[in-house]
């Protein structure tokens, strides 16, 4: 390693570990920035879950095979609960009140909910993907084939979960630096 690595990442250390020295406007305006964005997602979401629930209501209609329909059966159901976290842990709107930090801390504190609850959804898929690979034959006719598909989709989905670990901790921090305000 070299020393002037050493030297980073000790002044990285260092950055991370001191306060946060933010204005109130500065808040303020990043409640108000994260306000717009969660407003535009919840427009997102308006449009996506019809048509989510469509394609898995046309797919279940046109499969015969059992694992195929058990997969997207339960594709659907992990899809049902990522809306209802989704829905359950939104901060709301930020009422005229109440202080723009509280907001923020809150909104934090929501989105951390929300990502823990995610790595169990990421989990409540891999049922799905080896339902999916089973009923498709990539198991038993191409076992080779099969095997790296699975392989390769419980890697993504372990990456996956893996990311939202780390932004859980982010926004633990986060959390931390705002109860120091």
């Amino acid at each position: 390693m070299h020393e002037d690595d050493r030297g980073y990442r000790e002044l990285w250390k260092s950055q991370e570990l001191e306060p946060m020295h933010i204005t109130k406007d500065e808040v303020c305006a990043r409640v108000h920035r994260h306000e717009r964005n969660d407003k535009r997602l919840g427009w997102g979401f308006s449009v996506l879950i019809p048509l989510m629930v469509g394609a898995f209501v046309y797919r279940l209609i046109q499969l015969r095979q059992p694992w195929l329909i058990a997969g997207v059966a339960w594709g659907f159901a992990a899809f049902c609960y990522f809306v209802w976290i989704s829905f359950r842990n939104s901060p709301g709107r930020k009422p005229p009140s109440e202080p723009c930090v509280d907001f923020l801390r809150r909104m934090f504190q929501s989105r951390r909910r929300w990502t823990v609850d995610m790595r169990r959804t990421v989990l409540s898929i891999v049922p799905a993907v080896v339902a999916c690979a089973w009923g498709n034959g990539w198991l038993s006719a191409l076992p080779v084939t099969g095997m790296l598909v699975l392989i390769a989709m419980t890697l993504l989905l372990g990456t996956v979960w893996f990311l939202m670990v780390l932004e859980a901790r982010r926004l633990g921090r986060e959390i931390e630096k705002l109860a120091s305000q």
